[in-house]
């Protein structure tokens, strides 16, 4: 089949290539800027672990893993001593695998470390045992313990606590999240990371998501959040 251009579309085609010869030869990109990319002069290199402390074999897997980074510091999302947050068992449970990033260490599984890289968050195992006092007296932390912020080169971390039984409660309008309000707009890091155990939301359907720890972390300045609590995806 032979196709014929009418003489209307010679035309219009004759035209369109006079119009583009008339055009420079070159083709001019104007490209819109997004936005800074941020590349921090001091390097921040840190685990963050949860749901970890019970010893035997699997934590001593994970615990090997972790330390095969090299991290600077460790942080947790909580449920540090299983089962119960006892006196009894946090030393097993937790300076066994990670003494040598405890200060002060007063445990028995070797030297501690020369300044404090462990910063744990607590989990509502640590509140099994009246006041969380195993926790509370087995390390030594900012503030009053229980929520405390640490900055480390560009980052910032705040850990919250996330159980019910928080004296400064864990709500929105709470003491504890006034706290966290006011320290995320006073830090000047480039990355703010706020730590604690209770999901705000999850896809398991088999536990209930806390929503009492649906804050407005993002309009607070936070850059993002992490929790444990639930053991899968």
């Amino acid at each position: 089949m032979t196709l014929k251009k009418s003489h209307k579309q010679m035309r219009r085609s004759q035209s369109v290539r006079q119009k583009f010869a008339r055009r420079p030869r070159h083709l001019l990109l104007e490209v819109e800027r997004l936005e800074d990319r941020l590349t921090p002069t001091t390097p921040a290199h840190f685990a963050i672990i949860g749901d970890f402390g019970l010893t035997g074999k699997p934590e001593a897997d994970v615990a090997a893993l972790v330390k095969s980074w090299t991290p600077d510091f460790i942080a947790t999302v909580g449920d540090n001593n299983y089962p119960d947050g006892a006196a009894s068992t946090i030393d097993a449970n937790i300076g066994q695998y990670y003494h040598d990033y405890i200060y002060p260490y007063t445990g028995s599984y070797g030297a501690g470390a020369s300044a404090n890289a462990f910063w744990p968050a607590m989990g509502n195992h640590e509140w099994f045992t009246a006041g969380a006092k195993p926790y509370l007296d087995y390390f030594t932390l900012p503030n009053n313990e229980r929520y405390y912020s640490i900055t480390r080169g560009p980052v910032a971390f705040f850990f919250i606590d996330s159980d019910v039984n928080e004296p400064d409660g864990r709500t929105s309008s709470s003491v504890q999240a006034t706290w966290l309000k006011n320290q995320l707009a006073a830090s000047t890091a480039t990355w703010k990371l706020v730590l604690f155990h209770h999901p705000p939301y999850s896809s398991d359907a088999g536990l209930t998501q806390t929503t009492e720890m649906r804050w407005p972390f993002q309009q607070w300045g936070a850059t993002a959040v992490f929790a444990g609590h639930l053991h899968d995806y």
